[in-house]
């Protein structure tokens, strides 16, 4: 693996500082292999940035009214962006080496490190072409086909490969039970080096044409969810099974939800709250089934 970073609000170091003790008191890591990356805080300057344009093309002049979200897709793209130019990815000419990506409010468990060695040990023997390029090791509803059982390990730990399929619709396959996405979160995962381009393209455009994606609707894990799981595209991803497994995801303050507020209210936007605010993944996913 060739290096860890940690998303992370400027406006908030306590939450760095917080998570660098966890890992590095239960885990054993050492804090010097970290970095931090910067959070971005949206705008509406974002609009004519040329920058935030290149990653999401499709950013709106309305998007920064949920700045939360979009800033939100902004931090995990420009984490791939250094991913991919980082001296250890560059160093790596097979690109297979991984680099692995917190969101500052995940809490890794204390066999998290034997886990992840041995899901890049496992990643590492597939042949080429079969390796994944995103490995999400902590996601609500996890759904796939098994690629192996983690071994020595205090409580089951499943491998499952992320199953792809062609649609004509942006949406991908969704759970029975609930009818929400399977396989959403973003505050624990791997990039494989040579993936990080591939991850940057689609993560910031699917579905790319008249329903370009705009930074906003869908929030970024759901963006990513669909773009892993169509077959249109050529990205492979595994997750980690059950939830909570191996790293367990703190819920709490939100740093999203709270700009996406702030951003509401200063531009006069109706701020949805209590049982409303509990639809917004039903809602968005309305708005983002539409047809490619």
């Amino acid at each position: 693996m060739v290096d860890t970073y940690v998303i992370n609000m400027d406006d908030h170091p306590e939450r760095y500082r917080n998570f660098l003790t966890h890992f590095s008191h239960l885990c054993g890591v050492n804090p010097g292999r970290l970095h931090r990356h910067s959070g971005v805080v949206a705008t509406n300057a974002m609009y004519y940035t040329p920058w935030a344009k290149e990653l999401i093309p499709g950013l709106k002049k309305n998007s920064s009214v949920r700045a939360g979200s979009l800033g939100l897709s902004l931090a995990h793209l420009t984490a791939w962006v250094k991913i991919k130019q980082s001296q250890g990815c560059t160093e790596n000419v097979d690109g297979d080496a991984y680099a692995l990506i917190f969101e500052d409010d995940e809490r890794p468990k204390q066999h998290f490190v034997e886990a992840v060695s041995q899901i890049v040990r496992i990643a590492s023997s597939r042949p080429e072409g079969e390796r994944p390029d995103f490995i999400n090791l902590n996601v609500l509803r996890p759904h796939g086909d098994m690629v192996a059982l983690l071994e020595e390990m205090p409580i089951r730990v499943k491998l499952l490969r992320v199953k792809k399929a062609k649609r004509k619709w942006r949406t991908g396959p969704l759970d029975k039970v609930s009818g929400l996405h399977y396989n959403v979160w973003m505050s624990a995962y791997l990039v494989r080096c040579g993936a990080a381009q591939d991850l940057i393209q689609y993560g910031g455009r699917y579905p790319d044409g008249a329903h370009i994606y705009d930074g906003v609707t869908p929030t970024f894990d759901r963006q990513m969810a669909d773009t892993l799981s169509d077959g249109d595209n050529p990205l492979k991803a595994w997750v980690v099974a059950p939830t909570d497994v191996v790293s367990y995801h703190r819920e709490g303050f939100d740093s999203r939800k709270q700009r996406d507020a702030e951003a509401a209210k200063s531009t006069g936007t109706a701020v949805r709250g209590g049982a409303a605010a509990a639809q917004e993944e039903a809602e968005e996913l309305w708005e983002g089934f539409e047809w490619h």
